[in-house]
Parts: C-alpha cells; sequence; structure tokens
C-alpha cells in the first residue's frame, strides 16, 4: 500500500487530509519539530500546526514541549489500536442510535393505521398471493368473477389449505367453486347483499387483522387498472375482518 492509499484509508476513519499526510510523514521520520513534519508530509508548515493539534486530540502522537515543540509518531501498532478503538465506539454509538430510532418506529407503527394501495392486476395479485402465503391460522377470499382468480392465486389458496389452514372461498359464480372441488378448500355462495357490490372485483380477509380490497376499473377511464386496498396489523383492518364476517355468518 502506497501512501497514495494510505491517505484516503485514514481519511474513511475519521482524519482531515493534512492530518493524514502529517500523520504518515511524522511516521517516516518518528520524532521532530514541524519543520520537519511539513517537508516529510508535503504539506505547508502553517497547515501541520492545526493538523498536530488534531491528531493530539484523538491521541495518535505525543508532544513535547520544548522551543520549538517536538512530535513523536506512536508506533503503527499503537495508531491502528487507537483508531480502532475509536472506529468500534462510534459503530457501537451508531448501532444504538439506530436500534433507537427503531424502537421510536415500532412505538409509532402500533398506533399508525396504515392502508396501502397497489395498482395494475399483476401487482395485485402478487400482493394477494403474499398475503395468503404469510397467513398463520384462515383465509376468507371473495372472488367477483373468474379473471379475478389467476391460477397463481387459486394454486396459493389450495397449497395453504393442504398446509392446515381453513381456507374459504366465496363466489357467486358456480365455475369458480368447481374449481375448488376436490381439494381442502371450502367454497361458499355469498349472501345476497354482498352480491349487490358491483365495484368489489376480489376481498381477502387474512388471519383476523388483514384485509385487501379490490376495486374495479371504472369502464369511464379506458386506462383504469384494477386498484386494491390492503392492511394488515391495524385496527381498521381488524373491523373490516369483523364486518365480513358477521355479513358472511349471516348468510350462511
Amino acid at each position: 500500500m502506497t501512501d497514495d492509499d494510505a491517505v484516503p484509508a485514514l481519511e474513511r476513519l475519521g482524519l482531515a487530509t493534512n492530518e493524514a499526510k502529517v500523520l504518515l510523514g511524522l511516521q517516516s521520520i518518528g520524532t521532530g519539530p514541524a519543520r520537519r513534519i511539513a517537508e516529510a508530509a508535503d504539506v505547508p508548515r502553517s497547515q501541520v500546526y492545526p493538523a498536530t493539534d488534531g491528531l493530539q486530540s484523538r491521541g495518535l502522537l505525543h508532544v513535547q514541549h520544548t522551543n520549538p515543540k517536538e512530535y513523536q509518531a506512536l508506533s503503527p501498532d499503537e495508531t491502528v489500536g487507537v483508531l480502532r478503538s475509536r472506529l468500534e465506539r462510534d459503530l457501537e454509538a451508531a448501532r444504538e442510535g439506530l436500534q433507537r430510532r427503531e424502537r421510536d418506529q415500532t412505538g409509532a407503527d402500533e398506533t399508525a393505521e396504515e392502508i396501502w394501495v397497489v395498482r395494475g392486476r399483476e401487482s395485485v395479485d402478487a400482493r394477494v398471493i403474499e398475503l395468503i402465503r404469510n397467513a398463520d391460522r384462515r383465509l376468507v377470499a371473495g372472488i367477483a368473477e373468474a379473471e379475478f382468480l389467476p391460477d397463481a392465486v387459486a394454486d396459493a389458496l389450495v397449497d395453504r389449505a393442504g398446509e392446515g389452514i381453513e381456507v374459504l372461498v366465496i363466489a357467486e359464480d358456480p365455475a369458480i367453486r368447481e374449481r375448488f372441488a376436490d381439494t381442502p378448500v371450502a367454497t361458499l355462495d355469498p349472501p345476497e347483499e354482498v352480491t349487490d357490490d358491483e365495484n368489489t372485483s376480489r376481498m381477502l380477509l387474512v388471519d383476523d387483522d388483514g384485509m385487501l380490497h379490490g376495486v374495479r376499473g371504472s369502464d369511464d377511464l379506458p386506462n383504469a387498472e384494477e386498484t386494491a386496498f390492503w392492511s394488515q396489523g391495524s385496527g381498521f383492518a381488524e373491523l373490516i375482518v369483523s364486518l365480513v364476517e358477521s355479513s358472511v355468518s349471516g348468510g350462511r
């Protein structure tokens, strides 16, 4: 490694450029006054003094208060040891600060009602599949039309049912319910008040605190795509799950 490599390395460890050059220059002479250090480090003499002051405050050199002052380098191992100790302290302080902010954010998340929006058929499909895969106990999927039940979503529901998750598919279309014949997935014809909603494309309830509500694109907007609103682990999601399940239970 040359000085061209060492100076940037020392800078990354927190030293100013002139501090790094002076440290290397002093190392090459061992002990000397500012004049000799300036020559060895190729730094203007006027800049040696603030650099040595900075290095002294970091514990990276010794000073003898003669006239003129004499400066002495630490050994390379001592220098690295001091830098390592400072780096470890800084890393620990950074870790504690990050953890503190993480705890603060976690506390904020516990009270936040997070509702997310995803747009586009493929994006909605991907979010539905992810929610299905993350379920712990049960899933309730309401499907308005077959186009909103791609094979990947249907397969994910069957797979989770096979793993012991309680899965119920609610669909007015008999062909949709038929897709789950001979599988562990239960099916149900929805109650009348649910089928009156012409805007919903699909709905997914996950355990007791997760939900996704898909809305069809409008015919008045040719480029409009399916949009889904979803939430998990929030009071809002728990409320929606409770309301929908009450409606479904009343129609059974």
